[in-house]
């Protein structure tokens, strides 16, 4: 029987690992175990509010609340708080991060536009680090909080670069190239649109 009262089940194949024989009654009901029971005793008449306990980082004496969750753990907490847990993630994979970033924006330079990382910053510094249509520095904010970096503006058609354009004037350009034949020809029906005669006249 189950310490928690509950009748187990009888093996019906021999584990020898696990020091099981089939025709015996197991140990524990399935998911259950004296460690477990334990740690859900003392998970359920646990005051986080009041309880301190010391963070294996930074040494002080915080609320149990602050402290991150770990089935592994004797009491379900985490050695380290979340403050010390978030700074060491941010030490340890920040600047892998920025150097995936990096490696990312190369290699979409390269298969969209043909162009290097070096080529685009030989064409930054040559428009004084503006927009090279309406000579104003790039204003939207990216991913993390940094501003972006002007984008890459070429022809559709042939592929030729023909600058480097903040985002609002990028995405201008965009939408004038793509609904221009549009409008071209709307505008040679138009003149016969507004001289016909009304619906029902």
């Amino acid at each position: 029987m189950c310490g928690c009262g509950r009748q187990t089940s009888v093996i019906r194949r021999s584990s020898y690992s696990r020091g099981e024989y089939e025709g015996h009654h197991r140990r524990f009901v399935r998911g259950h175990s004296v460690r477990k029971r334990e740690r859900t005793y003392q998970q359920a008449y646990r005051d986080d509010s009041k309880e301190l306990r010391e963070c294996g980082g930074c040494g002080v004496e915080k609320p149990v609340n602050e402290f991150t969750k770990m089935k592994r753990s004797p009491d379900g907490l985490g050695f380290w708080c979340i403050a010390c847990r978030r700074a060491y993630h941010e030490r340890t994979y920040g600047y892998r991060r920025e150097k995936m970033i990096e490696s990312a924006r190369l290699r979409h330079l390269r298969i969209e536009f043909g162009i290097t990382g070096m080529q685009w910053q030989e064409m930054f510094q040559a428009q004084g680090g503006v927009c090279a249509l309406c000579r104003r520095p790039e204003r939207r904010m990216g991913n993390y909080g940094k501003v972006k970096r002007l984008a890459v503006d070429h022809d559709h058609t042939t592929g030729r670069i023909r600058g480097l354009l903040c985002h609002d004037c990028n995405l201008m350009v965009y939408w004038v190239e793509k609904i221009s034949a549009e409008m071209f020809h709307l505008m040679e029906k138009l003149p016969a649109y507004l001289e016909r005669d009304p619906l029902g006249s």
